[in-house]
């Protein structure tokens, strides 16, 4: 069952360090822009699958994105729930490797996840998705970075949040072992990594 988490004020966080990471791409030469201030942008979304798809959409401005959450993620204290599985997720505005920044031009989706193997692994996300004023959308094609943990954790299924295809889906492992760890991936878009001059 999916819930939202109550709304939120004003909170930072460290980020923690994380156990199995990549960094990927060229990022040289390019001129960035911040993703919530990319011309009429009117919504985010986040492509979800921990059975059917499920889209979450999320206002750019909105607290959700312009803020990190306090470790630990857990029930009042996150953006989206699925109960009762206790799998609790963080959207937020980032640099390339997931660090919260709410001028960056990368977004990160970090979640805990307490199953696992032979269960499937958490943050089962498909595509993260910008839409504009005139109904057009954009797709992230860029993994900046990401964190896997545990051993339902599929490594060759980082690059599904980034292949436009909502039949694809990540599949980040779990923090069972890891409690003050989060899963991470970490993507970018065409619109914000090469900017106009």
């Amino acid at each position: 069952m999916l819930s939202h988490c109550p709304p939120r004020h004003a909170r930072l966080a460290l980020v923690a360090t994380i156990a199995v990471a990549c960094t990927c791409g060229p990022e040289f030469g390019r001129h960035t822009m911040a993703v919530r201030e990319l011309p009429y942008l009117t919504s985010v979304t986040f492509y979800e699958s921990s059975g059917a798809v499920v889209p979450l959409k999320f206002d750019p401005f909105g607290p959700e994105l312009n803020t990190r959450l306090p470790d630990p993620l857990g029930p009042g204290n996150c953006d989206i729930a699925f109960e009762p599985i206790g799998e609790y997720y963080d959207f937020y505005y980032s640099d390339r490797a997931g660090n919260f920044d709410a001028g960056g031009s990368y977004i990160t989706i970090s979640a805990v996840y307490p199953v696992a193997s032979p269960e499937r692994g958490g943050l089962n996300v498909a595509e993260v998705e910008l839409r504009y004023l005139d109904l057009v959308y954009e797709r992230a094609d860029t993994l900046g970075s990401f964190a896997g943990l545990g051993d339902n954790f599929l490594l060759f299924s980082v690059d599904n949040a980034v292949d436009d295809d909502l039949a694809t889906t990540t599949t980040m492992g779990n923090t069972t072992d890891d409690p003050g760890e989060r899963l991470r991936i970490t993507v970018g878009f065409q619109s914000s990594l090469d900017a106009p001059m």
